[in-house]
Order: C-alpha cells, then structure tokens, then sequence
C-alpha cells in the first residue's frame, strides 16, 4: 500500500475549493433589471413592423423568437427576419 503524500491532499482540496467556488451563485453574473419603469409619452404610436439587433432578442418556451420594447410592446419574429407587433397591442392605447 502506497501512502498519500502531504502535497497531494493540498492538490485535492485545491480542486475541490476551486469547483465549489466556481459552481457557486456569487460567481455567476446576475442579469439587471431590463423592465425599469419608463414613461411612455402620450402621443405614442407603436410601429407596426421594426428590426431588432439580434442580442436584444429573447426565445420563449416554445423556441419562437420576440422583442419587448422599452414601452412593453411585444414584437415577434416572422420569417422574412423582421419584428411585427402582436395583435394582442395593436388595439392598446
């Protein structure tokens, strides 16, 4: 039987310390708070159809790609890789 050396129990608690620290939450960048409150102006009209760069774009649960603007307007996109506004806020005021 070969005994285990000192510096060897310093490499496994090393690496434990290492994945632990780096699995924690603290290490994981935590994402702001995209839905601040902004005044919307009175007179606004939202477009109807709009492009989007792509990393401001989300994927919901079922893999459909859309974008919320900064007034709430949830815009979703078509195959021809352009934003329109869903039917649901075409009606709101």
């Amino acid at each position: 039987m070969h005994p285990i050396k000192l510096h060897k129990w310093y490499f496994v608690t090393l690496l434990l310390f290492v994945l632990s620290t780096s699995c924690s939450n603290k290490s994981i960048l935590q994402k702001t708070n995209e839905n601040t409150a902004v005044e919307m102006p009175t007179d606004y009209i939202p477009l109807t159809m709009i492009e989007v760069a792509n990393d401001k774009v989300k994927t919901n649960t079922e893999g459909e790609l859309f974008y919320d603007n900064k007034y709430g307007y949830r815009y979703w996109k078509k195959s021809d890789g352009k934003f329109y506004l869903d039917e649901n806020f075409k009606h709101k005021k």
